[in-house]
Protein backbone atom coordinates (compact mmCIF):
# COMPACT_ATOMS: atom_id res chain seq x y z
CA UNK A 1 0.00 0.00 0.00
CA UNK A 2 2.79 2.44 0.86
CA UNK A 3 4.63 1.47 -2.30
CA UNK A 4 1.67 2.56 -4.41
CA UNK A 5 1.65 5.93 -2.66
CA UNK A 6 5.31 6.43 -3.47
CA UNK A 7 4.93 5.82 -7.20
CA UNK A 8 4.77 9.54 -7.99
CA UNK A 9 7.81 10.22 -5.84
CA UNK A 10 9.74 7.42 -7.52
CA UNK A 11 8.89 8.76 -10.97
CA UNK A 12 9.94 12.30 -10.03
CA UNK A 13 13.17 11.01 -8.44
CA UNK A 14 13.95 9.07 -11.62
CA UNK A 15 13.36 12.16 -13.76
CA UNK A 16 15.61 14.30 -11.56
CA UNK A 17 18.34 11.65 -11.58
CA UNK A 18 18.19 11.38 -15.38
CA UNK A 19 18.51 15.18 -15.67
CA UNK A 20 21.52 15.11 -13.34
CA UNK A 21 23.13 12.36 -15.41
CA UNK A 22 22.54 14.31 -18.63
CA UNK A 23 24.08 17.42 -17.09
CA UNK A 24 27.03 15.38 -15.80
CA UNK A 25 27.58 13.90 -19.26
CA UNK A 26 27.51 17.38 -20.84
CA UNK A 27 30.00 18.71 -18.27
CA UNK A 28 32.27 15.72 -18.78
CA UNK A 29 32.24 16.22 -22.56
CA UNK A 30 33.22 19.88 -22.04
CA UNK A 31 35.99 18.79 -19.68
CA UNK A 32 37.26 16.32 -22.28
CA UNK A 33 37.32 19.00 -24.98
CA UNK A 34 39.12 21.41 -22.65
CA UNK A 35 41.66 18.69 -21.79
CA UNK A 36 42.34 18.02 -25.48
CA UNK A 37 42.64 21.71 -26.34
CA UNK A 38 44.51 23.07 -23.33
CA UNK A 39 45.54 20.10 -21.21
CA UNK A 40 49.09 19.19 -20.23
CA UNK A 41 49.79 17.69 -23.65
CA UNK A 42 48.98 20.96 -25.38
CA UNK A 43 51.93 22.91 -23.97
CA UNK A 44 54.60 21.34 -26.11
CA UNK A 45 57.98 20.94 -24.45
CA UNK A 46 57.31 23.18 -21.42
CA UNK A 47 57.25 20.41 -18.83
CA UNK A 48 56.89 22.76 -15.85
CA UNK A 49 53.77 24.33 -17.32
CA UNK A 50 52.45 20.89 -18.31
CA UNK A 51 52.93 19.67 -14.73
CA UNK A 52 51.10 22.69 -13.34
CA UNK A 53 48.20 22.22 -15.76
CA UNK A 54 48.10 18.48 -14.96
CA UNK A 55 47.68 19.28 -11.27
CA UNK A 56 44.66 21.47 -12.05
CA UNK A 57 43.10 18.84 -14.30
CA UNK A 58 43.60 16.19 -11.60
CA UNK A 59 41.60 18.35 -9.18
CA UNK A 60 38.80 18.62 -11.74
CA UNK A 61 38.92 14.86 -12.36
CA UNK A 62 38.60 14.18 -8.64
CA UNK A 63 35.51 16.40 -8.56
CA UNK A 64 33.97 14.53 -11.50
CA UNK A 65 34.82 11.16 -9.96
CA UNK A 66 33.11 12.20 -6.74
CA UNK A 67 30.04 13.36 -8.64
CA UNK A 68 30.00 10.10 -10.61
CA UNK A 69 30.07 8.11 -7.38
CA UNK A 70 27.11 10.07 -6.01
CA UNK A 71 25.13 9.51 -9.20
CA UNK A 72 25.87 5.79 -9.13
CA UNK A 73 24.66 5.48 -5.55
CA UNK A 74 21.29 7.10 -6.22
Amino acid sequence: MIDVGLTGVKIKFTEITQEQISEFKKNLEQFSEKFQESGPGAVGSDLDLGSKILTEFRKDMAKYESERSVLLST
